[in-house]
């Protein structure tokens, strides 16, 4: 029994790290998740992602080795085909892929805020060259115009 709780505290020194909630600006995109070793050897770690919405797609984590003591963050990718939420699980496994310690459950949205940026920076640029042509073409007139009655006074 006291190997065993040896054991359970060294696995409690590995654990994973992410915000509760998770906004991309499109369906598609990259999130952080940081993976910390708190024990006093090195670890070969596996991450296994699981959505609670069968529509989304997630990028399985390949397993990574972490000296004592550090952390290392690697970035998710996720497709959420269309969904507005759903609600991720990670947990940490062996390199063979059995899994161990405590899940990290986050919520993950997508915002059409992207799309929305994008359009007004469209817009904006629309009318930046629309007073450029207006106000190149006006005084490219008046030039051609002065100059047109500068030859007539002659």
């Amino acid at each position: 029994e006291s190997r065993i709780d040896d054991l359970n505290r060294q696995l409690a020194g590995l654990s994973i790290e992410s915000p509760s909630t998770i906004t991309l600006s499109s369906s598609r995109g990259g999130f952080p998740l940081t993976i910390v070793n708190d024990t006093g050897h090195r670890a070969r770690l596996g991450l296994t992602l699981t959505a609670d919405n069968p529509y989304l797609t997630l990028e399985q984590v390949d397993p990574i080795e972490i000296e004592p003591g550090e952390r290392h963050t690697v970035t998710v990718t996720v497709d959420l085909d269309g969904q507005s939420s759903s609600t991720v699980t990670a947990t940490l496994t062996t390199a063979d892929g059995e899994p161990f310690g405590e899940p990290v459950d986050f919520n993950v949205r997508s915002s059409n805020v992207g799309l929305i940026v994008w359009v007004a920076m469209a817009a904006a640029m629309v009318l930046v060259v629309a007073t450029w042509v207006r106000r190149f073409g006006r005084r490219r007139r008046d030039a051609v115009a002065s100059s047109t009655l500068g030859d007539a006074h002659e």
